[in-house]
């Protein structure tokens, strides 16, 4: 949080402290959410999102300097979410069956952009803006680094360089694969039944032999 909020200091944005700061924050961010699902980018301005949201403009500017600040508040919130799915299942593996935890993963993930109101939209944006691209590459690079201790926990012979690059090829196919699927409407689920298996059959000529349960945490749970 506490990086998220120096990162919105340093694009002009002001976070709020106050409760009714925080709902009116809010409501600007949903309400710019929605106009990009029904208007798209190049419709939206501030003095449609304050309409929206039920705010005067000053207020708007009170919080974001332009309407670039305030896609890039929540293409920000929606990559550190969705990070935060990732997290969390993270937590779940050696658990589960590693085939049944990346398959659950991107499964979440694809659901997680059902779910998000201007979820397609923002991941859009994301991807076709230089400015915002680096916020993606964030949320990678974390998710990798998951990725990474997992793969090593399963598999120690792996050296740190290899379980690196397969992490890599791992979450960046992932992402690739689920942003084609949500490019058209509807979404092409038949791609992300396809990823599982793609994902799953890459990762058992690493992860083939091992154990389907990291042993620590098999004791944790068998105890």
């Amino acid at each position: 949080m506490g990086a998220t909020r120096a990162a919105a200091a340093g694009n002009g944005i002001r976070i709020p402290t106050q409760a009714r700061g925080k709902r009116t924050f809010a409501a600007i961010l949903e309400a710019t959410a929605e106009l990009l699902v029904t208007d798209g980018m190049d419709a939206v301005n501030t003095n449609v999102i304050a309409k929206r949201a039920h705010v005067n403009v000053a207020t708007v500017y009170s919080y974001f300097p332009d309407k670039t600040a305030i896609v890039r508040q929540l293409a920000q919130q929606f990559e550190d979410e969705r990070f935060g799915y990732v997290e969390e299942m993270a937590q779940r593996f050696g658990r589960d069956d590693w085939r049944e935890w990346y398959a659950t993963v991107i499964d979440r993930l694809a659901q997680f952009r059902l779910d998000v109101p201007g979820a397609v939209e923002i991941r859009k944006i994301v991807r076709s803006s230089i400015d915002l691209r680096e916020i993606d590459e964030e949320s990678t690079r974390g998710a990798i680094e998951l990725i990474v201790v997992r793969l090593s926990e399963l598999n120690p012979e792996l050296s740190d360089a290899r379980a690196r690059a397969v992490a890599g090829v791992v979450v960046r196919t992932i992402t690739e694969v689920i942003d084609s699927a949500f490019a058209t409407d509807p979404p092409d689920m038949a791609l992300v039944e396809e990823l599982k298996v793609m994902v799953i059959g890459y990762l058992e000529q690493y992860l083939h032999g091992a154990s389907t349960v990291v042993a620590g945490v098999a004791d944790d749970v068998d105890g």
